[in-house]
C-alpha cells in the first residue's frame, strides 16, 4: 500500500532555496572564466600566434600516373623443319624413295636430250710467207771495163815500187760511185790514184731488190804492177 505525504504549508523545501542561490553562482564562475581566458590572451606568445595566423593551404588535384600495360612479344614462329621419314614402312603406298643417282661415264650417253649445235668455227686461214726479196749485187759495166785500171803513180813507177790498194765505194742507183774510202793500201799514193779515177771514170749496174735498182757499197781491190 503506497502512500502519498503531503507536505506542509508554511514549510520551506532545502531544494528551493538551492535553486534560487543557482543563478549567482553561475554568474561567478562565468566572471572568473572570462578573465582568465583575458590574461592567456594577453600573454606575448598568444598574441605573435593570432597577429600572424597560419596562409591558407592551397590543395589541388595530382591525376595518379598510371603504369603502361606491360608489353606482350608474340613468340617468332619458326618454319618447322621437315625432316624426311626413313623409316616408313616399304609397303606404303604414299612412300617414295628415288633411286641413286649413279656417276656418268666418260662413255656414257643422254637419251632425250637437245641436240647441241656446235659454234661456227672460223676456218684456219694459211699464213702468207714471209715476202723475202730478191736482191742482186752490183757488177763492173763491161762497156767501161778499160776505166777500172787507174794511172800508175809517176814517182812509185820510177822507183819500180808495186803495191795494191783496197777501197769501198758507194754506188748509185745509176751505176755511177758517189763515195771512196780507204781500207788499205800499201803505199797512200796508190789509194790517191784509185779513189780519183773511180769518183770519175767507174761504172756499175747497179744492184736491184726485187729489179728496182738500190744504193749498195763494194769492197775492191787494185793490184799495180810494172810492165817487164
Amino acid at each position: 500500500m503506497t502512500q502519498l505525504s503531503l507536505a506542509q504549508p508554511g514549510t520551506r523545501s532545502r531544494y528551493a532555496g538551492q535553486s534560487q542561490r543557482s543563478p549567482k553562482i553561475f554568474a561567478a564562475a562565468l566572471a572568473i572564466n572570462g578573465g582568465v581566458f583575458a590574461l592567456i590572451l594577453a600573454l606575448p606568445g598568444v598574441q605573435q600566434v593570432l597577429r600572424n595566423p597560419d596562409p591558407p593551404l592551397t590543395t589541388w588535384n595530382v591525376p595518379i600516373e598510371q603504369d603502361p600495360p606491360p608489353v606482350t612479344t608474340e613468340p617468332v614462329k619458326k618454319d618447322p623443319i621437315h625432316t624426311p621419314n626413313t623409316t616408313q614402312a616399304k609397303d606404303d603406298p604414299l612412300s617414295f624413295i628415288p633411286p641413286p643417282i649413279m656417276p656418268l661415264g666418260a662413255t656414257s650417253e643422254l637419251t632425250g636430250s637437245r641436240e647441241v649445235m656446235p659454234l661456227p668455227v672460223d676456218p684456219v686461214r694459211p699464213i702468207p710467207p714471209v715476202h723475202v726479196p730478191v736482191f742482186q749485187t752490183a757488177i763492173r759495166d763491161p762497156r767501161f771495163a778499160d776505166a777500172f785500171h787507174p794511172a800508175y803513180p809517176p814517182a812509185l813507177q820510177r822507183e819500180g815500187l808495186e803495191g795494191s790498194v783496197t777501197v769501198r765505194v758507194t754506188i748509185d742507183e745509176k751505176g755511177r760511185v758517189t763515195a771512196c774510202e780507204l781500207v788499205k793500201a800499201t803505199n797512200k799514193a796508190f789509194f790517191e790514184e784509185t779513189r780519183e779515177q773511180a769518183l770519175k771514170r767507174w761504172r756499175f749496174r747497179p744492184a736491184t731488190s726485187d729489179g728496182v735498182p738500190v744504193v749498195s757499197q763494194q769492197t775492191l781491190t787494185v793490184t799495180f804492177q810494172l810492165e817487164a
